[in-house]
């Protein structure tokens, strides 16, 4: 995770006097090479047997094992 925080902007014309710039500073916090996705949590589990489920069901229409009423 990245955190950047910047210096206060009072107005632009304060900056062409001055010459100022935005300043702001970065700081990496935390550094994961792998991003956590939904597929990676509980619920994510949950939704994926889910999903398998009714592709199975699905299957099983299409072959006409089940009917429809």
């Amino acid at each position: 995770m990245q955190l950047v925080s910047h210096n206060p902007f009072t107005s632009a014309e304060e900056a062409i006097v001055n010459e100022s710039d935005i300043l702001s500073t970065t700081e990496i916090v935390e550094h994961k090479d792998k991003r956590k996705t939904v597929r990676d949590t509980d619920a994510g589990k949950k939704l994926q047997e889910e999903v398998n489920d009714l592709k199975m069901l699905l299957l099983a229409y299409k072959k006409g094992l089940i009917k429809e009423i």
